[in-house]
């Protein structure tokens, strides 16, 4: 499944293959994500690789949370992308988003199913290119002069 938006494209990845790719994957079922890194492995959009849940809490002994599952069902892709395609790792990141996007109803196995997947979001590169970066933090105090009075005293403080 694929959805397009503003920010990117999503492929959504789930049900059988998602528990191939957390087992190791066994190498003929690993033919979705192979023809999937083949695409995106030679261009140069970013990847954000996105894990989630369905709502049920997790009770075994590697997870504490979905929100520990979830993140590292995006971890492992992304380990994957990089150990297995070669895809720069400067190029990934991951998030874990716990049960908070569902796609479907949790009120029915069908619906938790299918709320458990991995997205892989290729993020738009005009989106990317054009969000300004941060610049340095200025203080509202004193704002963007060099010096400024202040309001007690009237005493002019510079700016290091």
């Amino acid at each position: 499944m694929d959805k397009s938006s503003l920010l990117g494209v999503t492929v959504a990845i789930g049900g059988i293959l998602l528990g191939l790719l957390l087992e190791g994957g066994r190498m003929a079922q690993m033919n979705a994500v192979d023809r999937l890194a083949a695409v995106v492995a030679p261009r140069t959009e970013n990847l954000r690789i996105e894990g989630h849940t369905d709502n049920v809490p997790i009770h075994n002994g590697h997870f504490p949370s979905n929100w520990e599952l979830s993140t590292a069902r995006a971890t492992e892709l992304v380990k994957l992308f990089i150990s297995r395609y070669r895809i720069m790792p400067t190029r990934l990141s991951a998030a874990g988003y716990a049960e908070s996007h569902p796609t479907d109803d949790n009120a029915t196995a069908e619906g938790r199913a299918r709320n458990r997947r991995i997205d892989i979001v290729i993020l738009n590169p005009v989106l990317v290119e054009k969000t300004p970066l941060p610049g340095p933090a200025v203080n509202p105090l004193f704002g963007p002069a060099s010096s400024v009075s202040t309001p007690s005293t009237g005493a002019r403080l510079q700016r290091p």
